[in-house]
């Protein structure tokens, strides 16, 4: 009987043994497949799509780059004057130009260029850059202009660079219920490419001041439909109306200058560099007015 108590007791031992091991499997079991799953549930965020926008520098800057030709290079910035003016019948007039910086000749390219955008319908044949083509004649004194009005022309001795200057001029009749429908004339414009800054007061007290407004080593050539006038220092029209527009006409400006070891930058380039474009009415004699009575503006040089 104690012998059988001992087994019994015996094997209950060993079944609780072995039931207190499957609950530790179990248990073990249920642990790796809870660690499995969040292992699984983490992966969408560690292999999130890295962001693909393009950078939008580049973007803008490509997308606002301006298209080039081979051309452009050869454009230059134009610039523009008006002058509004009542003349003695009442008729009141506006009168617009547009210009060019001044451009050394030896840049051929851009000055054809650009005398084909201002002289395209008139077919102008552009006039070269020798002096003969202005009307001056070498002599003694160097060259100077031949039959010049009013010693304008200031004679320069030797000439290594020339520079032009183009532009048309256009005007409109502005008077309100005032047509024209029938031939009939107005003012003179005048206009030059190489007016220094007036000074009335020191005029008026040194007369002799005004060579400084009406000598230049500049010539002026205006192109009508039957044929060119030249002119030394300034350039001036004459228009004869048909209908309430007139023009656009073509002009060149030539300036005259010598570089040399003692002016390296040129003998005369003062006479464009520190000057004016101006437009005004009637009268070439603005020396007589204001600077700010005066339409202007300043022009670049191209070499």
């Amino acid at each position: 009987m104690r012998k059988q108590l001992v087994i019994l007791v015996s094997c209950f031992i060993l079944l609780v043994a072995l039931m207190c091991g499957c609950s530790k499997k179990n248990a073990a079991a249920e642990e790796g497949t809870s660690a499995k799953s969040n292992t699984v549930e983490t992966k969408p965020a560690v292999q999130k799509p890295v962001e693909t926008k393009p950078a939008v520098v580049e973007t803008t800057a490509v997308e606002t780059e301006p298209e080039t030709t081979a051309e452009d290079p050869l454009k230059v910035n134009w610039q523009g004057l008006e002058y509004t003016w009542e003349d003695k019948s009442g008729y009141t007039f506006r009168a617009e130009l547009i210009i060019s910086p001044w451009i050394n000749a030896r840049n051929e390219d851009c000055i054809k260029y650009n005398w084909g955008n201002i002289a395209w319908n008139h077919r102008l044949e552009l006039p070269g850059p020798e002096p003969e083509n202005w009307g001056l004649k070498h002599s003694s004194d160097g060259w100077t202009r031949v039959n010049d009005n009013y010693g304008a022309f200031k004679s320069i001795d030797n000439i290594t660079d020339v520079y032009y200057c183009m532009g048309n001029i256009s005007v409109v009749n502005c008077t309100t219920g005032w047509d024209i429908t029938s031939s009939m004339t107005s003012d003179i414009l005048w206009f030059s490419a190489c007016q220094p800054e007036t000074d009335v007061k020191e005029v008026l007290k040194h007369p002799y001041l005004t060579d400084n407004y009406i000598k230049s080593s500049t010539i002026s050539k205006v192109f009508y439909d039957d044929g060119a006038t030249t002119s030394p220092t300034w350039a001036s029209v004459n228009p004869v109306y048909t209908s309430n527009s007139w023009g656009p006409i073509p002009f060149l400006f030539v300036h005259f200058d010598s570089k040399t070891p003692a002016n390296p930058e040129g003998e005369r380039m003062s006479e464009i560099a520190d000057t004016y474009f101006c437009l005004d009415g009637r009268s070439p004699f603005i020396w007589e007015k204001e600077m700010s009575e005066i339409n202007h503006i300043k022009l670049d040089i191209i070499e």
